[in-house]
């Protein structure tokens, strides 16, 4: 059975994932403020190599899903301690210890197009992983630069290196804020301050996302992959390119009309590349989360 640790594995993403791992895996939880009394875990920060070095002895693959979130209140300096630096330790720590496999976790924000402040328009329709990148602000630049990175350690020292690229993770606290920009959060949100929606209007469900960890997990190949996690569909309710008229004033090239054609509210993100190499299908849509948020609401 291989080892696999789980780097943020107590936080919200990382419970998700090491559930999805189940008994397939001997899983070791490794989080800043620990977690997982029924699987071995320990107590690690990110921001210290040492840590991470000790951490990942004897371990075959690590799936890295902590750091802070990018709606969290946070100084740039602390972005990129957690963000940055600690995905640098991942890597480093885990080549030093003949780790074969990392998977790290970047973000939409690492294009610099799902961003409310600033308006950066799409060169295409669907978006897909080899679209160029405008990263803005400390966090979806510190996203970039973890793409860069771990691309680098793939072409040196470790055998395979996987990078997803999730969109807005739809929490199940976060899905009234999602359907109703007015609608205050629910105190157990954790929102530090008001957080505007994804431009893009994206999401994926934590269990649909934690499956493709695991899919990434089991696909056996080398060097460096990188793959959009998105749910097929929008939380919008206006149709995908009647919205973006709307947004831009003009639509990108569309080069998949087909997908709107069948989904008029279709995503604008294209995960071909995961469906064909992971065999991984997002099967959880907008209407599930909205009536699963509706009936709590009850």
């Amino acid at each position: 059975m291989r080892v696999v640790a789980v780097v943020g594995g107590g936080g919200r993403l990382g419970r998700h994932v090491v559930d999805e791992l189940g008994d397939a895996f001997d899983v070791r939880v490794l989080d800043l403020n620990g977690a997982g009394a029924s699987r071995h875990s320990a107590t690690v920060d990110i921001t210290k190599l040492g840590d991470l070095r000790k951490a990942f002895a004897e371990v075959d693959a690590v799936i890295h899903v902590a750091g802070i979130d990018g709606h969290v209140e946070a100084t740039t300096e602390a972005f990129f301690a957690a963000n940055v630096m600690g995905t640098w330790n991942v890597l480093q720590a885990a080549q030093e210890c003949g780790v074969r496999k990392v998977i790290v976790t970047s973000s939409t924000s690492a294009t610099g197009l799902n961003d409310a402040s600033i308006l950066n328009v799409p060169e295409y329709l669907p978006i897909d992983e080899d679209h160029p990148l405008a990263s803005v602000g400390p966090y979806g630049l510190g996203k970039q630069i973890n793409e860069i990175t771990a691309a680098g350690y793939a072409r040196d020292g470790i055998a395979h290196v996987v990078c997803i690229r999730p969109t807005y993770i739809a929490f199940p606290e976060l899905v009234d804020h999602l359907a109703d920009e007015a609608r205050t959060p629910e105190p157990e949100s954790r929102l530090a301050f008001r957080e505007p929606r994804p431009l893009l209007r994206t999401y994926v469900d934590p269990r649909d996302l934690a499956r493709c960890y695991r899919l990434a997990l089991e696909y056996e190949s080398t060097g460096f992959d990188l793959f959009w996690a998105s749910a097929a569909d929008t939380f919008e309710a206006m149709p995908t390119l009647d919205y973006l008229q709307t947004l831009y004033g003009r639509l990108p090239v569309i080069r998949k009309p087909a997908m709107y054609e069948v989904d008029p509210h279709a995503s604008v993100i294209d995960c071909s590349r995961a469906r064909r190499l992971l065999k991984w299908e997002p099967e959880i849509k907008w209407s599930h989360l909205a009536a699963a948020a509706s009936a709590r609401r009850k």
